[in-house]
């Protein structure tokens, strides 16, 4: 390595330290990994699957092309999964996608696939939620509504939430010094609807 390869190196991993770290030269080690950084601190283009049909040689082909290029691992994403042909997460797409992975393995790569990155996920969902709703994803949301005293509340479940499973319902009691939690009291076996 040249003294000004080796200057920017110690430069970058000195401003990267910061106030407060150790100003210290790194280990040994630490040089030669940044010096040939293996595969888990390499890029990981991204291996679109849309378009044509996927057909393995094609496939295996591509793997080929890109790890002669020295790239140790790629992510399968989709724009559009409900174009994917074979469909996407069908038997036949996993067969495919097996017969890559083994590939992959052959030439020492990895293959990482995404959820969809706000792309494949809410096109395949409703197609996955028909066929086993126990998928449907869930969310915790806190409501809170004020009423003096002993009054009666009433509280609507907002538009989408229908069919939300309700954990409970709790009134505290609020002091000078705020929320009184261990005052609480669990109104969950009076709700109705």
């Amino acid at each position: 390595m040249s003294r000004i390869k080796l200057s920017i190196l110690l430069t970058v991993l000195a401003l990267a330290a910061g106030p407060g770290f150790s100003q210290e030269l790194p280990p040994p080690e630490l040089i030669l990994e940044a010096q040939n950084p293996g595969p888990l601190f390499r890029p990981v283009p991204l291996w679109w699957w849309d378009g044509d049909r996927l057909q393995i040689e094609r496939l295996r082909w591509q793997l080929d092309q890109v790890h002669a290029k020295g790239v140790d691992q790629v992510c399968l994403i989709y724009l559009s999964p409900l174009r994917s042909r074979p469909p996407y997460f069908t038997e036949d797409w996993w067969e495919l996608y097996q017969e890559v992975v083994e590939h992959a393995a052959s030439l020492g790569m990895k293959i990482w696939l995404t959820d969809g990155v706000a792309w494949g996920s809410p096109f395949i969902n409703n197609s996955v939620l028909e066929e086993d709703p126990g998928f449907r994803g869930r969310i915790l949301q806190r409501q809170e509504k004020t009423a003096p005293g002993q009054a009666l509340i009433r509280h609507e479940i907002p538009k989408g939430y229908e069919i939300a499973e309700i954990l409970g319902a709790f009134a505290y009691p609020v002091t000078g010094d705020g929320i009184d939690l261990a005052g609480a009291i669990d109104l969950s076996g009076n709700m109705e609807g």
